[in-house]
């Protein structure tokens, strides 16, 4: 009757040293032993594989064509200006809370316009299309964060999820 609950601290359930960022490395037990005083061992020294490849292996270039970073490595900024917006195509969207809760919130996939990229962290301002009714001008920009990984929803750089 009712889902059987574990005894705290046992670890059956979640053990952050096998499964967590520890990987069994026991760093929690020594860390949680040593307090203030711990201090993680070295990392192992880094083991060469090879420094050439065989004479055999088939070297090819890497796909890299989403890294977008410029020459210089800088980010991709300002694709699109407020007087000179770009277009993308909304390919769907989805709410994600009920209709009773307070707000609206959505998850909006869009098609993005030919040479339009972006890195994670980066955000985007959309202008919706139409007039404000309250003040008859046109929507001002609202600026979302972008949640997708630069491959976009269909892993290949042209659509971006908000």
């Amino acid at each position: 009757a009712g889902v059987a609950t574990l005894p705290s601290g046992n670890l059956l359930l979640f053990d952050p040293n096998e499964q967590g960022k520890f990987q069994g490395t026991n760093f929690l037990e020594l860390r949680t032993s040593a307090g203030a005083a711990f201090v993680p061992p070295p990392p192992p020294a880094a083991t060469i594989i090879a420094e050439i490849p065989p004479a055999d292996a088939i070297v090819e270039d890497t796909e890299h064509f989403l890294e977008h970073l410029d020459v210089d490595g800088n980010l991709p900024l300002n694709f699109a200006k407020p007087q000179a917006p770009a277009t993308a195509t909304v390919l769907g969207r989805a709410k994600l809370i009920t209709d009773d809760a307070p707000g609206d919130i959505e998850h909006v996939v869009l098609r993005l316009p030919e040479g339009f990229h972006y890195v994670e962290g980066q955000s985007l301002s959309v202008i919706p299309p139409g007039t404000d009714p309250k003040t008859g001008r046109n929507h001002k920009p609202r600026l979302y964060s972008i949640a997708s990984t630069r491959y976009g929803d269909l892993l290949d750089g042209s659509t971006i999820s908000l």
